[in-house]
């Protein structure tokens, strides 16, 4: 299980776009089975699914939505292409907010428990071999003010096969940028 903000509109067709462009070149299409989302909690294990969604509709009830901006194409040392967000003062707030508000139970990935967790849209991740073609397309700026309207719940359905859940909208009246 995992909870993301969820990208409509013109930045769900840009990342769907990217996605859909480097899966020729690269093997990104595994992510082509998510909707393009901005990941606020790293996936974990539960039982207890209707307890997770519940907690879903509250804290979408309770946050307002956010504005921010897609920014840049970069490369995680992982290997996983990724479309930079600029760090609205939302973010940072929010995340901490569901770490502590799923702990224990979901404890933080070892990404989440940094200072320096950076948002992101993941496009996908390139093979070794792919390092230096996958150079090419790092750095492509974009700049793309978006408004985010929705948190997801995302499920696992098997390794690298995910499908959402839930989804509950965010509060009107956008929330810094």
């Amino acid at each position: 299980m995992a909870h993301a903000l969820l990208l409509a509109g013109a930045a769900h067709n840009l990342l769907r776009d990217l996605q859909l462009e480097l899966a020729q070149f690269f093997d990104t299409d595994r992510n082509l089975s998510l909707p393009p989302h901005i990941t606020m909690k790293a996936p974990f294990s539960t039982d207890d699914v209707g307890r997770h969604k519940a907690y879903l509709d509250r804290l979408g009830a309770e946050t307002r939505e956010i504005q921010l901006r897609l920014t840049r194409i970069e490369l995680f040392a992982d290997r996983t292409l990724y479309l930079g967000v600029d760090q609205a003062p939302a973010l940072p707030p929010l995340g901490a907010r569901i770490q502590k508000d799923l702990a224990p139970e979901a404890r933080p990935s070892m990404y989440e428990a940094t200072q320096t967790v950076r948002h992101h849209a993941t496009i996908g991740r390139v093979r070794t071999d792919q390092l230096g073609p996958a150079g090419e397309v790092v750095g492509r700026t974009y700049g793309l003010p978006t408004r985010i309207t929705e948190i997801a719940l995302l499920l696992r359905q098997s390794p690298g096969e995910w499908f959402v859940a839930r989804t509950a909208p965010l509060r009107s009246g956008v929330r810094s940028r």
